[in-house]
């Protein structure tokens, strides 16, 4: 596991500075969030992704210091929110996009506070209302006008989901960067290109995943706090080396083995002289070192191959699904629909979900959350619901498109494809078009 000073944190991975959370990835500075990945300084957040700064949130994704918001996406500065769409400095808002300003509206229209709450009541009042509400909303979001990428205060970019970079080309999920491109999951990058899971004001780094706090980095993995480093995997304060795994403090090493400066050096030009004559100087580490499957991983979620094309590109495949079933305790049309009719006995019981058939419990702290929000139980587990959450997401590829907007001649790279339903407009009608 990749975990560095938790506190109280089961189940989490790739997860640092976290206290009382639990199946949480890709975590950062968070207290008591539950079933989500890449929350960053967050508190009681459940079943979000990509959730900055925020606090009693659910099921909400790409959003940033949102507070009580539910079911809604690229939402920021916003409270008590339920099934919107890029709203900003809104609050008490229900099926509404694109708002500004808003209170007490629904579908972008105003209502009082009693028609408000009797709307919200309404739908919570049971899981099929909601699940209800999702479909409308969906329908509704086919509807809005959109922006052509996600992006705050971003200059002279390309990709999606950008918040404060300047100077870079294809850039997904990626926060204050400067001259980076080729990135995805990254924060606080400068000058590094073809990075992953990239943290902490890394720079001047090359093909790296899983890292932070690296300089001068080259072809490394899950490496922390080091500098000039090479084809090295699961290192911490490391300082010249190449071909190193699992060190935890060195310079000047090869394949665990230290050196004296000068031989360190000498050597190192030789075994990189034989690499390029092979070819192989310079490409991240091949697929056969994979400890995964691909369908394990997190690449089937953002790039779906079927088992042929896997093979065939040499990674491999898991046909056994992980997990425990047919040792439920409540069949499926059994589980409560409404939170009312929940108790503490359901801390003993085993669900099983009605999409995969997997069985899953619910948690103290789960069932803390669910009252205090109101919420009814899930029906489904934690993985269905994340891929559920991910599909709302836009892939990380670029189309060559033009504004929708009749008259405008403006043309960008976006992540939505042109057989998609939604109005795509460029950034200048967008913003005369909402603002």
């Amino acid at each position: 596991m990749m975990v560095l000073n938790n506190v109280r944190s089961d189940y989490t991975n790739g997860s640092a500075e976290n206290k009382d959370c639990y199946l949480v990835f890709a975590t950062d500075f968070c207290e008591d969030c539950m079933y989500g990945r890449l929350i960053q300084r967050s508190k009681f957040c459940v079943d979000c992704a990509f959730m900055h700064e925020s606090e009693l949130c659910y099921e909400c994704i790409d959003s940033r210091n949102c507070f009580k918001c539910m079911f809604s996406e690229q939402c920021q500065t916003s409270s008590d929110l339920m099934f919107c769409y890029n709203m900003r400095d809104s609050n008490n808002c229900i099926f509404c996009t694109n708002g500004r300003h808003l209170s007490n509206a629904i579908f972008n229209v105003k209502y009082n506070k009693e028609e408000y709450e009797k709307k919200k009541a309404e739908i919570l009042s049971s899981y099929e209302n909601i699940e209800k509400a999702k479909k409308e909303f969906s329908e509704l979001k086919k509807k809005t006008i959109v922006r052509f990428a996600s992006q705050t205060k971003c200059h002279n970019v390309t990709g999606d989901y950008l918040h404060n970079c300047h100077q870079g080309v294809s850039l997904y999920d990626t926060y204050d960067s400067k001259n980076c491109s080729y990135m995805t999951d990254t924060e606080n990058p400068m000058d590094s290109q073809d990075c992953n899971n990239f943290y902490y004001k890394s720079e001047f780094c090359y093909n790296v995943m899983g890292s932070m706090q690296m300089s001068k980095v080259k072809n490394c993995a899950f490496g922390f706090y080091s500098n000039e480093t090479e084809y090295c995997e699961n290192c911490y304060n490391l300082t010249s080396a190449l071909g190193c795994s699992a060190i935890r403090k060195g310079e000047y090493m090869i394949l665990n083995k230290t050196y004296k400066k000068e031989d360190y050096y000498e050597l190192k030009e030789k075994i990189i002289a034989e690499l390029k004559n092979d070819k192989t100087y310079g490409q991240f580490f091949p697929a056969s070192l994979a400890p995964f499957a691909y369908n394990e991983t997190l690449a089937y979620d953002f790039f779906p191959l079927t088992k042929d094309e896997t093979i065939k590109r040499g990674f491999r495949w898991e046909d056994k699904t992980t997990g425990t079933y047919g040792k439920e305790t409540i069949k499926k049309e059994k589980i409560p629909n409404s939170i009312e009719k929940v108790d503490e006995k359901i801390l003993n019981e085993i669900l099983v979900c009605e999409e995969c058939n997997k069985n899953f419990r619910i948690t103290q702290a789960e069932l803390s959350f669910y009252k205090r929000m109101n919420l009814p139980l899930p029906h489904k587990d934690f993985e269905c619901r994340h891929k559920e959450r991910m599909s709302k997401r836009n892939p990380r590829k670029l189309w060559h498109r033009n504004c929708m907007k009749d008259g405008c001649q403006n043309e960008f790279e976006t992540s939505y494809a042109p057989d998609r339903p939604e109005i795509v407009y460029c950034e200048t009608c967008y913003q005369q078009e909402i603002y």
